[in-house]
């Protein structure tokens, strides 16, 4: 493909290598990977199946992927090409479902560069979003955190940690000091109104999502967040002109939201829209999901609001 790029005169491992590399920069990764494998056919190099891991990585070929990092590993002595191949791996494990393996290879990266805060952060994203271990991420992400105080998401990371736990006011304190380092981040200030929310400090849930919707008026849960928040202070012509904009933004084919809005149109005495649009969310809601659906129906045609 790219002989005639090169020149005969130039298939050498480091010039496919160098090759390899410019396609991977252009998101080029199939011809990267070609490369690669040319240049490692010509003389195996360390940096050569590094970047060819890189490259499967990108294209989704985590069995590959991990191969390649596993001979940079076997096959080097460099402390920055053991680091980079350690993460790797662990990024290709973590997809490929193999979270203590993940783990101990970020371990391993660790080993190599206890300096560097993405280690721990990864460690933390695999306790708590994969194996649901909060405190486990919490202690990495605090560690991450000692090491670059100033990236913004590790901050945010730590609260949905903490929130996860129940911990809301630790939660709360965490978001506060990601948005210090990115002011009027949407997601965080709807964290920090769901925080308050399961507080039941409804009026400071309700302040926050309209910051969020403020900054984004598109977000639709933010908008639902909001409904809720109103519900539970019994304000249901408010909650249900909020959960009717989750419902626009979505195009009417969120069946939650349209199921929640029958539920609040239920529970302020309006059983015909209840009706109607419980109706909608029968037709867009799974198999297993229709049956409960149903019971409301038909409570919702008794003229009574839902009660499990």
């Amino acid at each position: 493909m790219y002989d005639r790029a090169l020149g005969s005169s130039s298939k050498t491992s480091k010039t496919y290598g160098n090759a390899g590399t410019h396609y991977w920069h252009r998101g080029e990764y199939d011809c990267a990977v070609e490369a690669f494998l040319k240049s490692i056919k010509s003389e195996p190099d360390p940096s050569s199946y590094l970047g060819l891991g890189m490259a499967y990585t990108a294209l989704g070929r985590h069995k590959e992927a991990r191969n390649a990092f596993q001979r940079v590993i076997e096959t080097t002595d460099n402390k920055l090409y053991l680091f980079h191949a350690y993460q790797g791996l662990a990024g290709c494990l973590d997809k490929l479902g193999m979270y203590n393996d993940a783990i101990e290879a970020y371990r391993q990266a660790i080993s190599v560069q206890p300096e560097d805060h993405t280690s721990y952060s990864g460690l933390a994203l695999i306790y708590w979003g994969r194996l649901h271990k909060y405190k486990e991420a919490i202690e990495y992400m605090k560690k991450a955190i000692d090491l670059e105080p100033t990236e913004w998401e590790l901050h945010k990371g730590l609260g949905t940690c903490y929130s996860a736990i129940g911990l809301y006011h630790e939660a709360i304190d965490s978001f506060d000091q990601s948005l210090k380092l990115k002011p009027n981040e949407a997601q965080t200030l709807n964290s920090i109104g769901l925080c308050y929310y399961n507080l039941g400090s409804y009026d400071e849930a309700i302040k926050n999502y309209k910051q969020v919707i403020k900054i984004d008026p598109i977000f639709a849960l933010a908008h639902s967040n909001l409904g809720l928040a109103y519900q539970m202070l019994k304000r249901y012509s408010e909650a249900i002109e909020s959960y009717e904009q989750a419902c626009n933004i979505t195009n009417y084919k969120n069946h939650i939201y349209i199921g929640t809005l029958a539920f609040i149109c239920a529970e302020s005495g309006d059983f015909d829209k209840a009706i109607e649009y419980q109706k909608k969310a029968i037709e867009l809601a799974a198999d297993e999901t229709k049956i409960e659906y149903k019971k409301r129906l038909e409570v919702y045609k008794a003229n009574k609001p839902w009660r499990q």
